[in-house]
Protein backbone atom coordinates (compact mmCIF):
# COMPACT_ATOMS: atom_id res chain seq x y z
CA UNK A 1 0.00 0.00 0.00
CA UNK A 2 1.32 3.68 -0.06
CA UNK A 3 2.16 4.19 3.62
CA UNK A 4 4.39 1.38 2.85
CA UNK A 5 5.95 2.52 -0.04
CA UNK A 6 6.73 5.73 1.09
CA UNK A 7 8.16 4.60 4.42
CA UNK A 8 10.59 2.18 2.26
CA UNK A 9 11.73 5.13 0.32
CA UNK A 10 14.95 6.69 0.94
CA UNK A 11 14.61 10.75 1.02
CA UNK A 12 16.76 11.58 3.41
CA UNK A 13 18.05 15.35 2.50
CA UNK A 14 22.06 14.90 1.84
CA UNK A 15 24.16 15.83 4.46
CA UNK A 16 27.04 17.15 2.58
CA UNK A 17 26.01 20.17 1.61
CA UNK A 18 28.37 20.51 -1.56
CA UNK A 19 25.53 18.06 -2.89
CA UNK A 20 22.75 20.47 -2.14
CA UNK A 21 24.32 23.82 -3.24
CA UNK A 22 24.17 25.28 -0.35
CA UNK A 23 27.07 26.95 1.29
CA UNK A 24 27.98 26.52 5.40
CA UNK A 25 26.29 28.95 7.58
CA UNK A 26 28.43 29.05 10.91
CA UNK A 27 27.05 31.26 13.47
CA UNK A 28 27.11 31.64 17.23
CA UNK A 29 24.00 30.24 18.32
CA UNK A 30 22.40 31.47 22.10
CA UNK A 31 19.11 30.19 21.32
CA UNK A 32 16.87 28.34 19.04
CA UNK A 33 12.91 29.06 18.84
CA UNK A 34 10.88 26.52 16.57
CA UNK A 35 7.49 28.01 15.12
CA UNK A 36 5.06 26.08 13.38
CA UNK A 37 5.68 22.65 14.67
CA UNK A 38 2.39 20.18 15.32
CA UNK A 39 4.00 17.21 14.61
CA UNK A 40 6.45 16.48 17.54
CA UNK A 41 6.31 17.14 21.38
CA UNK A 42 8.59 19.34 22.97
CA UNK A 43 11.24 16.91 23.97
CA UNK A 44 11.37 15.02 20.76
CA UNK A 45 13.10 18.21 19.62
CA UNK A 46 14.84 19.56 22.49
CA UNK A 47 17.61 17.16 22.35
CA UNK A 48 18.89 17.61 18.69
CA UNK A 49 18.12 21.61 18.85
CA UNK A 50 20.62 21.40 21.75
CA UNK A 51 23.01 20.40 19.86
CA UNK A 52 23.15 22.97 17.74
CA UNK A 53 23.43 25.88 20.78
CA UNK A 54 27.00 27.65 21.19
CA UNK A 55 29.85 28.68 19.25
CA UNK A 56 30.34 28.04 15.39
CA UNK A 57 27.22 26.07 14.90
CA UNK A 58 26.31 25.23 11.37
CA UNK A 59 22.78 26.49 10.31
CA UNK A 60 22.46 24.32 7.53
CA UNK A 61 22.65 21.29 9.34
CA UNK A 62 20.60 22.10 11.57
CA UNK A 63 17.72 22.63 9.13
CA UNK A 64 19.07 19.58 7.33
CA UNK A 65 18.81 17.25 10.62
CA UNK A 66 15.08 18.88 11.05
CA UNK A 67 14.00 18.36 7.68
CA UNK A 68 15.21 14.38 8.39
CA UNK A 69 13.14 13.96 11.46
CA UNK A 70 9.77 15.20 9.40
CA UNK A 71 10.14 12.96 6.39
CA UNK A 72 11.16 9.82 8.94
CA UNK A 73 7.55 10.28 9.52
CA UNK A 74 6.34 10.34 6.62
CA UNK A 75 6.36 14.00 5.88
CA UNK A 76 7.97 14.20 2.49
CA UNK A 77 7.33 17.57 1.19
CA UNK A 78 8.36 19.44 4.38
CA UNK A 79 10.60 22.24 4.50
CA UNK A 80 11.99 24.19 7.33
CA UNK A 81 13.71 27.21 7.12
CA UNK A 82 15.41 30.42 8.92
CA UNK A 83 13.04 33.59 9.98
CA UNK A 84 15.86 36.02 8.90
CA UNK A 85 13.01 38.52 9.59
CA UNK A 86 13.39 37.23 13.72
CA UNK A 87 16.73 36.27 13.96
CA UNK A 88 19.58 38.38 15.17
CA UNK A 89 22.48 38.03 13.13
Amino acid sequence: DFDRLIREQNFNVSKNNEDNGKKDLILNVTSIDLEGNTIFEDFQIDALLRKYVGKDRDIYALINELENKYIEKGYVTIKVGLNTEKSDF
